[in-house]
């Protein structure tokens, strides 16, 4: 067992690596070392855009390292989310798309607006995926050309075995 005598010296020396420890954390929290961050619970529409680009302002007045944008969205509007993903590409502060809390979601819109970011990152029990255009009223609109590669190969497929079972009798 080692036995430590507190002499005058040696309370000197811990008092003064305290102190300095002190001082070294006060100006490691002086020099900037933050994250702004800005929180979107909802469908993405143009407050939306106006939201993210004053988050991104408040972050470089703040000379913060970074903005960290928490997000919960079912998804939202064409024209908001191209103009969101253009700010998050285009920014000169590094941007963290976080899906939190848990039993949240990034769909649709969400789902480009985190792969914008520099960092993408998604709490445990959250969501992401779902990225097909939809109507106004809620409907999948079926687009012209189509967005899943082995759609046409299970059409050829159902196809080849309906004309096999009528043949088979």
């Amino acid at each position: 067992m080692v036995k430590i005598s507190f002499t005058p010296i040696n309370l000197i020396i811990i008092i003064f690596f305290c102190f300095i420890g002190t001082i070294c954390s006060d100006a490691y929290a002086e020099a900037g070392k933050n994250v702004t961050s800005i929180q979107i619970n909802g469908t993405i529409n143009p407050s939306t855009t106006d939201y993210i680009k004053a988050g991104l302002k408040e972050a470089e007045e703040k000379n913060s390292e970074a903005l960290l944008i928490l997000l919960d969205t079912p998804g939202g509007l064409l024209n908001s989310t191209k103009d969101i993903v253009k700010l998050l590409l285009n920014s000169e502060i590094p941007v963290i798309v976080y899906v939190y809390p848990k039993g949240s979601s990034a769909t649709s819109a969400g789902v480009f607006i985190t792969m914008a970011g520099n960092i993408a990152a998604m709490a445990p029990g959250t969501s992401i995926g779902a990225a097909h255009p939809v109507s106004i009223g809620g409907k999948n609109t079926k687009p012209k050309k189509s967005t899943n590669p082995f759609e046409k190969k299970n059409e050829t497929s159902e196809k080849e075995e309906k004309e096999n079972s009528d043949i088979m009798g």
